[in-house]
């Protein structure tokens, strides 16, 4: 099981940061040193990301916005955004808070509260302002995480403090973020919405106003794959979603978009080393496992 805090830090290699949150783990806190040059490769992932810079000398890249970091610094990205960091060799450190929204529903719906304010936590921020507020906030995660309740006031505080600043950019500063580089973006929301579906590249180059060929250049480029190997992550990332949830294989493969059951399987195996039964084997495996003391 993944811990909520550590200062083990692996570095993403994939496009798609995989990153196992669940209801014990809805938010995990990484204290990073560098005792060499350290590089993160360009990738996304579906939780809020809060970093917390502490006397580094880098970068973070978010979409094609290059922002160096001050001494004291946050920086705020939201799910589904592309970036990446760049950390020279030194003696500060950088604390990385990722939380999961919707494994965080156990506890507290922020999406809900948020929806409630008629507000919103969409907004890339470069926020140094909040350095001394959120050091504070993750300290009290750090200290009292075996504390259920005071981690969810955390959690609160955070969304507070998100809602906060984003009002206070007002749409206009979003609207410029968001023309930055809104493609890939749009691409990763739009994937995921639609993964059940036929989908064709052709059909996905539209969505973006490029040209076929030009699209593939531009989605390799910028994640390291092509689009159907995305997309097929994406599909397969949601066919264990629904095996978790006990469908079978071929409901899992019509309901994320396979045509074939053979595909699904093969692109199954590729994905994930193993296939779709036995995923579900070691699923059953590990739950007879489980003992009550």
């Amino acid at each position: 099981m993944r811990e909520r805090v550590s200062e083990n830090c692996v570095n993403t290699t994939s496009f798609k940061e995989e990153v196992e949150f669940s209801r014990e783990t809805p938010h995990s806190v990484r204290v990073k040193r560098f005792f060499t040059d350290d590089s993160v490769t360009l990738h996304y992932a579906p939780t809020i990301e809060i970093i917390i810079v502490t006397d580094v000398e880098g970068e973070v890249i978010v979409g094609q916005s290059h922002h160096c970091f001050l001494p004291r610094d946050v920086v705020i990205i939201p799910p589904y955004y592309t970036h990446s960091t760049k950390c020279r060799k030194g003696s500060g450190k950088l604390i990385n808070l990722k939380i999961s929204m919707e494994d965080l529903k156990a506890f507290v719906n922020i999406p809900a509260l948020i929806e409630w304010e008629n507000a919103s936590i969409s907004g890339v921020f470069y926020a140094a302002e909040l350095y001394d507020e959120m050091s504070t906030i993750v300290r009290r995660l750090i200290e009292k995480d075996d504390n259920i309740f005071e981690r969810m006031h955390c959690m609160l505080d955070i969304a507070e403090i998100l809602i906060r600043v984003n009002q206070k950019a007002g749409l206009e500063q979003k609207r410029q973020e968001q023309k930055k580089d809104a493609r890939i973006y749009q691409l990763i929301q739009w994937t995921y919405t639609h993964y059940g579906e036929r989908i064709s590249v052709d059909e996905v180059a539209r969505q973006v106003n490029m040209s076929k060929g030009y699209f593939c250049k531009f989605f390799k480029s910028i994640s390291g794959i092509t689009y159907i190997t995305f997309l097929n992550q994406v599909r397969i990332e949601k066919a264990t979603d629904l095996l978790k949830a006990g469908y079978n294989v071929t409901e899992c493969a019509m309901a994320c978009g396979f045509e074939s059951i053979s595909y699904f399987v093969q692109m199954f195996k590729r994905n994930l080393g193993c296939t779709p039964g036995q995923f579900l084997a070691a699923i059953y495996t590990q739950n007879d496992n489980i003992t009550i003391e």
